[in-house]
């Protein structure tokens, strides 16, 4: 499959039997500003991506929307699969298709940290980076102090490559940032 011919139908991934990866919609408003409105949740975000209005909700969903109608790239909901609830967001925000490589972020609410979920989830849309997208690497750049998402990018077998000195803006202060990759090679032997 061509890298192109993935945006002809957004990519609907199966994770397990509690949550799958879905387009974002506009009917996920409430839920997006509901688990983004906790200060523990918020605390590796920009302030800028920061829904704290129904409008700031509506643009940074039709951001994640644009990422996939014009082509740049894909960014999921997870979705409870009982009902639909929006609880988290995973994807790519920036891919670098002249070098196979992209960036994955991913956010989860409160409520579902410590299950499993998130590490199941990257590791799904890992799966999907690097046989559908085409890719050769998979980075991350994550503040130190970030120990629940370092956790999760070293069970994938995220290897660190160093620090991005004063690299993240957040809250008002610059923060080191550990840059992590996961090449294709790597993901296929696990």
């Amino acid at each position: 499959m061509s890298v192109e011919n993935l945006f002809n139908s957004f990519p609907v991934i199966n994770v397990n039997d509690e949550v799958y990866l879905r387009q974002c919609n506009h009917d996920d408003i409430d839920d997006y500003l509901e688990y983004l409105s906790d200060d523990e949740v918020v605390k590796y975000v920009p302030e800028e991506c920061i829904p704290r209005t129904v409008e700031r909700a509506r643009e940074e969903i039709d951001y994640n929307l644009d990422l996939f109608r014009y082509k740049r790239s894909i960014y999921w909901a997870i979705a409870r699969r009982d009902n639909n609830k929006l609880i988290g967001s995973c994807g790519f925000n920036y891919w670098n298709r002249d070098h196979c490589r992209a960036e994955i972020s991913y956010d989860l609410g409160k409520k579902y940290w410590g299950k499993g979920i998130m590490t199941d989830v990257t590791k799904a849309v890992l799966g999907f980076a690097f046989t559908q997208m085409q890719l050769h690497r998979v980075e991350a750049t994550v503040t130190p102090t970030n120990q629940a998402s370092l956790k999760v990018l070293k069970k994938l077998k995220f290897q660190k490559e160093g620090i991005l000195r004063e690299q993240k803006f957040l809250h008002g202060k610059f923060y080191n940032a550990i840059i992590l990759s996961l090449l294709q090679k790597e993901y296929l032997k696990f």
